[in-house]
């Protein structure tokens, strides 16, 4: 059986697995040399210097598992990091922000929304938007507010 992204493949099945008692968290691609080492350390009675070749054949497979998964990792910061560094030359045309209309459109509703539902009270609605679209927002709430409340818009510039 393969696993995805590991160069390892799964000798034990889950059926010997299961006979074998070998705990879900231990049924990994080096289940097959774990089964051995459990029956030796059952028939030695886990006497800590018998069995010392299976062990160190198991642990060296477990060590080379996590080793592999610490390169993939580190595969993926790299790309991340790359990633970021074309961002920042790029300039903010490459980062996918929603648009400023989309983000006042989501708070405009969100607002009057708690409003109409009591959680809100109905004399004053604070709410940060970007600067782009302080006057949009402005105008849309207008639209679509009555009258027994004001609107303050609080202008922050976003974070990235």
């Amino acid at each position: 059986m393969e696993v995805p992204g590991s160069s390892k493949k799964m000798i034990a099945t889950q059926q010997e697995m299961v006979e074998n008692k070998v705990p879900i968290p231990y049924r990994d691609q080096c289940a097959h040399l774990l089964i051995p080492l459990n029956k030796c350390r059952q028939s030695e009675f886990y006497l800590p210097w018998k069995c010392e070749n299976e062990r160190h054949v198991y642990e060296k497979c477990e060590y080379e598992l996590v080793m592999e998964r610490m390169l993939q990792m580190q595969k993926i910061r790299e790309q991340e990091a790359k990633l970021k560094q074309t961002q920042k030359q790029g300039g903010a045309a490459t980062i996918g922000l929603a648009p400023t209309t989309a983000n006042c459109d989501f708070r405009v509703n969100l607002m009057l929304g708690l409003l109409n539902w009591g959680i809100l009270s109905p004399l004053v609605i604070v709410f940060p938007i970007f600067k782009e679209s302080l006057s949009v927002c402005k105008r849309k709430m207008a639209k679509k507010a009555t009258s027994n409340f004001r609107v303050y818009v609080i202008a922050k510039s976003p974070k990235l």
